[in-house]
């Protein structure tokens, strides 16, 4: 019963409607952070592979030295 009154509340009232619509536009969000933060780590593997330093790497993808030496060690120990 709980449960529907607030499903017919989300779908049927302008409130509801609001707080639903921005609830799935922090969940699109954070999908899109995660996708940029995963092709990021990806290329920086791709990199590290290639031979490019660390330093070379963080320019490249934009992201800290510490944050490409944590995913560079994310992947040496994955790969064990």
């Amino acid at each position: 019963m709980i449960l529907a009154e607030r499903v017919r509340e989300l779908k049927e009232t302008p409130k509801g409607v609001e707080d639903m619509c921005r609830e799935m536009d922090e969940i699109y969000n954070e999908g899109i952070e995660i996708g940029e933060q995963k092709a990021k780590k990806e290329t920086a593997m791709t990199l590290a592979s290639m031979g490019m330093p660390v330093n070379k790497i963080s320019q490249a993808v934009k992201e800290s030295m510490d944050q490409i030496q944590q995913w560079l060690a994310e992947g040496a120990a994955m790969s064990k």
